[in-house]
């Protein structure tokens, strides 16, 4: 996590993820790549021109402000950067971490106001959707305070490779942080978490947890993080797998985004 992605709006919602991106990056020593994008929404050329000049010099004196106002804020040979480009903030934001190797990115999203169909279709949910690298998503409104309780939310299927949760390892690390494993058990005499995962995650306070019944897994998972306080939600994105059931499934597709806490998605197989 030495290049630390950043997306921005300008928004106050942007600006309270960045503090956590600077929180991290000062602990790392990282390297913040805030990236703002624009769209010129004009079909004629003279005209798209004209306009892509004038948001383009907007955007990058907005980019400028907001790099003066976090630079004092960085420290532990911490640093930070802005870009500005055309075209979809998501594609954007996958492309550019994915060419400046961006070991994670940190975005804020509307959480709770808004229904999982509409998250979907998100700038967030795209990154989420879409990108290699892992993602640190932070609530609208939620403010920051370091990881002291962190939960780990696992299914039963084989474990990804121990590079996957190298992340949520290292963060764990960094703010000396207690990482609560969690698993919801759907069906009788299904199995539990492979308990490998604890050797991924050596030299942390790692504790397991099991609950049985019902098929509200995403409402499950809230209880078990208001209940232990912590402060940031973790799991791991799977092309089948727990995270893409809770976002695809229908039993849930018609619930709200509503993770009460950031929520750090590794990406697994």
């Amino acid at each position: 996590m030495q290049k630390i992605l950043v997306p921005t709006d300008f928004s106050a919602n942007a600006d309270n993820a960045a503090q956590f991106a600077i929180d991290i990056a000062n602990k790392l020593g990282s390297e913040l790549h805030f990236l703002h994008s624009f769209i010129i929404s004009s079909r004629r050329a003279d005209v798209m021109k004209n306009m892509g000049k004038v948001a383009r010099n907007e955007a990058e004196g907005n980019m400028a402000k907001a790099i003066i106002k976090f630079k004092p804020m960085l420290v532990n040979a911490a640093s930070a950067r802005g870009e500005v480009m055309v075209g979809a903030a998501a594609d954007n934001a996958v492309y550019y971490a994915k060419k400046n190797g961006c070991g994670l990115i940190v975005m804020g999203t509307q959480g709770a106001t808004g229904a999982l169909e509409v998250f979907i279709g998100s700038t967030t949910g795209a990154v989420l959707k879409n990108t290699p690298a892992p993602v640190l998503a932070i609530p609208a409104g939620f403010p920051f305070r370091p990881f002291e309780n962190i939960v780990l939310a696992l299914d039963n299927q084989p474990l990804p490779s121990r590079d996957v949760f190298a992340p949520l390892q290292k963060l764990a690390a960094e703010y000396k942080a207690k990482v609560n494993i969690f698993h919801h058990r759907t069906e009788e005499g299904e199995k539990g978490v492979d308990r490998a995962v604890e050797r991924y995650l050596g030299g942390l306070d790692v504790s397991f947890h099991e609950v049985a019944g019902g098929t509200n897994v995403h409402g499950r998972i809230n209880l078990f993080v208001e209940k232990t306080g912590a402060g940031l939600l973790c799991m791991v994105r799977r092309k089948r797998g727990f995270f893409e059931g809770i976002f695809k499934g229908s039993a849930t597709l018609k619930q709200a985004y509503n993770s009460p806490v950031p929520l750090l998605v590794l990406i697994g197989g």
